[in-house]
């Protein structure tokens, strides 16, 4: 039979869920260029559509090693590692890792809950970790030989201190979960690899 040319009607329906807030896990490293070159192009939609309509869950890229000798791991048991991000310069791996450490106290200090989420098992957003980490690469320089201005716990803790004056003990708070917890932050971060992209 030959073909009619009568119209031919095709319907095409796509059932797309249609949550009102949206989740992004993201896998970085605090000394990685191309995690800061996104967080600061990102910043200004996570701003607008903040904790109701993103769930932003951050995860850093700690790793273990066997190698001794190295400058690269939190304690001398080399289980919590890092990469160096400046080779020959003056930060090591440590330092990346205790930064994670530090990223990530803030933002368990700070991340709150969407006003409307059944789930409350975990917060979802910090506007304080998004304020802090756009401005640390900025405030805090792998090339500064004045530790006030370069990356590390010094100009770190002065850069929360600098964040929000609603929250002035937010410093000394962030310092109690890095000594009080940071095994198991860590131990989180190092088993929830997964064979993720990094940036």
């Amino acid at each position: 039979r030959g073909y009619s040319d009568a119209d031919v009607i095709v319907q095409l329906e796509w059932d797309v869920p249609r949550e009102r807030n949206v989740l992004v896990d993201f896998w970085m490293s605090s000394g990685s260029a191309q995690a800061k070159n996104f967080l600061e192009g990102f910043f200004p939609y996570a701003q607008k559509l903040g904790k109701n309509r993103l769930s932003f869950i951050p995860h850093y890229n700690i790793v273990s090693m066997t190698e001794t000798g190295t400058n690269l791991c939190f304690e001398p048991g080399k289980k919590f590692c890092a990469f160096d991000p400046d080779f020959t310069g003056p930060i090591t791996g440590k330092d990346v890792v205790e930064e994670d450490l530090r990223q990530l106290c803030l933002w368990k200090e700070t991340a709150e809950y969407s006003d409307d989420a059944s789930d409350k098992s975990f917060e979802t957003f910090s506007s304080h970790w998004w304020k802090y980490v756009t401005q640390f690469h900025e405030k805090c320089v792998t090339a500064s030989k004045d530790a006030k201005k370069r990356f590390g716990e010094e100009c770190s803790y002065a850069l929360i201190d600098n964040l929000d004056g609603k929250l002035p003990h937010l410093s000394n708070d962030v310092k109690r979960c890095v000594r009080d917890h940071h095994t198991q932050i860590l131990e989180e971060q190092l088993n929830n690899r997964g064979g993720k992209d990094l940036v």
